[in-house]
């Protein structure tokens, strides 16, 4: 049993480490110059390359900016020797500023404990949502919300830490948003129509299914917003998914879930389990992107939004 346990904590410490998780090497505008990206030596990036990836001047990396484009065939120029890293992309290299295209599923998130909202957020990140709201709920505590990843002062940026960890994983660039909705009925009377508008973006909320009540939809009933609208619509955008997760233990019944119910949110279910909030993000992040692989396609939307 210890020793199955201490196999889970490295298991757990390995999948959080970004210098063991890097599919795409991300850079931010700074570290650009002309067709040149520069890492520093004390990096873990260029660690990573060196000691992980074992690449030498005149291999290829896969690259990108955050927030702009990638780049699958970049040149490690030079390894510096001091051990920083010196990387060329290629002369043909279209405009990397080019905003990156967007998941077409966000997250409405009730605010997990500290040290699992560190693990959910790289999940997160992999999985692919386009904007992230943090909110509060009857079972959220309090001291939650003075949690480090929160803090004005250095918050932010270990939560972006965080979330460019997940897009190293699995190789995008586009950078959840992330939001904060603490009064969760303010929020919905006052954001949420224009953060996402009920006229292109679905939203559900997630919640077991409890015994003697009607049965709740599923993710794959979800139908497009937008079906439906008359002929000449190609110059609209793709329509998004907004999915609610509460708490462990759910949404507060019946308060929570009829206040969601009332601003457009459809009831949906993975059934009567109790599930960890890491556990029920990552299930249901993964069906609401095959939810929206499964909508019609929109001719003049082609080529926006992007799918984990």
């Amino acid at each position: 049993m210890l020793r199955s346990r201490a196999c889970l904590f490295t298991s757990l410490s390995l999948s959080l480490a970004p210098a063991r998780a890097l599919n795409r090497l991300l850079y931010e505008p700074h570290e650009l110059s002309g067709r040149t990206v520069s890492v520093p030596a004390d990096d873990r990036r260029a660690q990573h390359v060196g000691r992980i990836l074992r690449r030498a001047p005149g291999d290829t990396l896969r690259v990108g900016l955050v927030d702009g484009q990638p780049t699958d065939d970049a040149v490690l120029a030079a390894i510096e020797s001091d051990g920083a890293l010196r990387i060329e992309l290629p002369a043909a290299t279209p405009d990397v500023h080019a905003p990156a295209p967007r998941p077409r599923v966000d997250l409405l998130l009730a605010l997990p404990r500290p040290l699992q909202l560190e693990r959910i957020l790289p999940m997160v990140a992999q999985l692919g949502v386009g904007t992230l709201v943090l909110a509060g709920a009857r079972k959220v505590e309090l001291s939650y919300w003075g949690s480090h990843l929160l803090r004005a002062r250095d918050g932010a940026a270990h939560t972006r830490a965080c979330l460019l960890d997940g897009l190293a994983q699995c190789g995008d660039t586009a950078l959840p948003r992330v939001t904060r909705a603490k009064d969760l009925a303010r929020w919905c009377e006052e954001e949420l129509e224009a953060l996402f508008p009920r006229d292109s973006v679905a939203r559900v909320v997630a919640h077991p299914q409890r015994a003697g009540v009607p049965a709740h939809g599923r993710l794959r009933d979800v139908p497009d917003p937008a079906a439906g609208t008359p002929a000449g619509r190609g110059a609209r955008t793709p329509s998004r998914l907004l999915l609610a997760v509460g708490p462990e233990g759910g949404w507060d019944e019946p308060d929570e879930v009829a206040l969601l119910e009332r601003h457009g949110f459809m009831l949906i279910t993975l059934g009567e389990r109790v599930l960890r909030s890491d556990v029920a993000v990552v299930s249901l992040l993964a069906l609401a992107h095959e939810t929206v692989r499964c909508w019609p396609p929109d001719e003049g939307a082609r080529g926006e939004g992007s799918a984990p």
